[in-house]
């Protein structure tokens, strides 16, 4: 069992409450259970920028893949597919 809450935690400032939000989001035949949380007062995180030009997130975003028996796994692994489907649904959430 993945804590989003948990994980989060580490990359938000102390003095603030964490606010994480969840969307599902579908690209193509494939759907995405995506979590984060955004704080103003954090720097543009420069990874979703190169993922999506022209955004500023000051947050972290994690996305699950949600498979036809509804379990979830999380995409890890670098593949050509794999990394296009992740960066359309960041694009999508961002």
């Amino acid at each position: 069992m993945v804590s989003v809450h948990d994980l989060f935690a580490a990359s938000a400032l102390d003095d603030q409450p964490l606010q994480v939000v969840h969307s599902i989001v579908h690209v193509g035949r494939y759907r995405f259970l995506v979590y984060g949380f955004s704080q103003l007062q954090l720097q543009p995180n420069a990874l979703l920028r190169e993922i999506k030009p022209g955004s500023v997130w000051r947050g972290e975003i994690v996305l699950f893949l949600l498979k036809k028996r509804r379990r979830l796994d999380a995409l890890m692994s670098p593949g050509s597919l794999r990394r296009t489907l992740r960066e359309r649904a960041i694009q999508l959430y961002a």
